[in-house]
Order: C-alpha cells, then sequence, then structure tokens
C-alpha cells in the first residue's frame, strides 16, 4: 500500500488570515511549482513500488481567470492518471471524496478570481477486485471555519473492500486538518475528525489499513495516540528496514526548491488494524516500508525553470504488508 499527499504546490495557510496581498504569492507558487511535471515524480515512485492500493490527499483542481493571462484549469487527478498511463501503469478511481470548493476573488466587481477544489482520492492497480457496494465516501463533521474568507474547510475520507491474494481487507485514506504551528487550537479538529473515523471503524470485523495525512506528529499527537488507543499499529514502528529509521515524511520547502533534504517531522502514516492477535501482539508483518521523496535522486527536472524541484511538500510512505486472517 501506499500513501501520498501530492501537495496543491502553494503555502495555501497563507490566506487563513484573509490577507489578499498574500494571494499573489499562493498563485506564483502554483506555477512555478509545475504539477505536470511533478506528477512524473510519482508516476516514477508507483512504478517501482507498483502497491496494491494508493491514498492520495490534496489532488486538487486548480482554475481561475487573471487579468494577466486569462482563464486556466489543472485537474491534478487527470494528469496523474494520464501520466501513470504513459508509464504503462494500470490504475483505476475507485473512491473519490471532495473536501472543500474555495473560490476567491482577486479584484472585486470582475470577472477575476482564483478557485481550489480538494480532493482525497483511492487508487487500485488493476487486478486488485473493489466491492463498489462497500465504498464509502464522507465528510466529517469537524470542519475548519476561516471567517476571515468566509469559507469552510471541510475534510473527509474514502473508504473501500478490497480483496488481494484470497483475502479481503478494508483499506481507507484521509488527510485530517493541517495544524499550522501558530494555530495549536486547530489540533482538536483535528482530532475530532480522527475521532469520528476511529468510530466509524470500531465494529470493522475485516483487517484495516488506514493511509493517509494525519497531520499528528509521531508520537505526541493527540489523533497519532487515538488510533493506537483504538488498536491500530504505526506500521513504522514495525519496520524491518534500517535505514531512515525516523521516517520523517514532512517538510520540503513550499516552493519545493530546497536543495537538500529537510524533513523533521513524521505526519503521513500506514495504521493498520489486524483481526488476528497473539497474546494481545497483532499479528502483522513481517513488514518493509520506506518513505519516498526525501532523497536528492527523487527530485524532478523541469526544463522550463532549468532546475530540480521535489515532487511534493511531502514524503509518501510504502508498505509491504503480511496480514494473517484465519
Amino acid at each position: 500500500v501506499m500513501t501520498r499527499n501530492v501537495y496543491v504546490g502553494a503555502n495555501v495557510d497563507l490566506l487563513m488570515s484573509g490577507d489578499m496581498s498574500a494571494l499573489e504569492q499562493v498563485l506564483n507558487e502554483l506555477f512555478i511549482t509545475s504539477f505536470p511535471d511533478r506528477a512524473i515524480g510519482f508516476a516514477k515512485e508507483i512504478s517501482v513500488a507498483r502497491p496494491h492500493l494508493i491514498g492520495l490527499q490534496e489532488i486538487s483542481i486548480v482554475r481561475g481567470n487573471l487579468p494577466e493571462m486569462g482563464a486556466f484549469e489543472m485537474d491534478y487527478l487527470d494528469i496523474l492518471l494520464k501520466t501513470l498511463e504513459g508509464f504503462g501503469l494500470n490504475y483505476r478511481v475507485v473512491g473519490k471524496i471532495k473536501n472543500f470548493d474555495v473560490s476567491i476573488p482577486i479584484v472585486p466587481d470582475t470577472p477575476y478570481y482564483a478557485q481550489l477544489v480538494d480532493f482525497d482520492v483511492v487508487l487500485a492497480r488493476k487486478d486488485v477486485k473493489i466491492n463498489d457496494a462497500d465504498t464509502v465516501e464522507e465528510t466529517y463533521q469537524a470542519f475548519l471555519p476561516l471567517d476571515a474568507l468566509g469559507v469552510n474547510i471541510y475534510r473527509g475520507y474514502v473508504a473501500v473492500t478490497a480483496r488481494v491474494g484470497g483475502k479481503s481487507y478494508r483499506f481507507v485514506s484521509t488527510h485530517l486538518e493541517s495544524v499550522p504551528k501558530d494555530m495549536p487550537q486547530i489540533e482538536y479538529i483535528n482530532l475530532f475528525q480522527a475521532q469520528e473515523l476511529l468510530g466509524k471503524l470500531q465494529s470493522e470485523t475485516l483487517p484495516t489499513i488506514v493511509v493517509g495525512d494525519l497531520n499528528s506528529i509521531a508520537e505526541t499527537g493527540m489523533s497519532y495516540q487515538a488510533f493506537l488507543e483504538a488498536g491500530f499499529v504505526d506500521v513504522w514502528k514495525r519496520n524491518l528496514i534500517r535505514r531512515n529509521r525516523k521516517g520523517y515524511t514532512y517538510g520540503h520547502d513550499s516552493d519545493l526548491r530546497n536543495p537538500f533534504v529537510n524533513f523533521y517531522e513524521r505526519i503521513d502514516y500506514v495504521m493498520v488494524r489486524s483481526n488476528v492477535s497473539i497474546g494481545g501482539w497483532q499479528a502483522i508483518g513481517p513488514v518493509f516500508a520506506w518513505v519516498v521523496g526525501d532523497e536528492l535522486k527523487d527530485r524532478i527536472w523541469v526544463d522550463a525553470f532549468g532546475e530540480y524541484i521535489w515532487p511534493s511538500d511531502h514524503g509518501g510512505v510504502v508498505a509491504r504488508l503480511r496480514i494473517p486472517k484465519f
């Protein structure tokens, strides 16, 4: 399995204050972080790991009308799927939740605007069987109100039942609310979203795999602890690969041009709850997990700019799991 926050391409947290002077910086970053080029980096990662299931966060549609360039639109999912196809990779969308849809006027009383639509998506490899009747795409009741912009930021999750190797698993992908360093109170919104998801999964009897950007720091974050208390195992703690023991997954510079790796925290996870345990020890493994997008060789050369950029401000996590089922 794989989790990957593909990154919208700009530090949109700058807009939380309602300061429209930051809008120009955000829009500029969106274009200089060139998602079509970054999609090549994601395709390379997927072509190496070939995961059965992939949870994607910050899959965006960015559109607008600017005074200097006119109308524009980038559909990240369409771009990524076409790039994967170009690499000979056969993945399909099996779940998709729209989280929020925000439009910001650039010049009042004119047709100029910028719009961001955010999705979480689950992709399945061609040979994975999905029970479509069991697919759930839900929005959390807890949300972040941005009074300065007059909008609400919603988050959600996608859950599917997948059959791999004759066994069925519940696979869930989510993106919990981001917690800016200067706004620690938002961690409670993050926690409420985690608790809502865990409540939905409480009665699940299948082996359950939750992946995503939980925006909760290992090992002290409240949502991180909530997952452990609900019986989930952080598979990174069972990882048999000895390099990169800290497993940091965040964060590259917002313009993706930092010339060295400056990850400093782990907020992207694969959490598993097996239905088989021995003396309270959940049978998950052997586990082989690794971070992608965290080495200089993972950067993408962009001809238009004549420089390297990282695929995302996050690293992704790939985990090879063996979960017995009796």
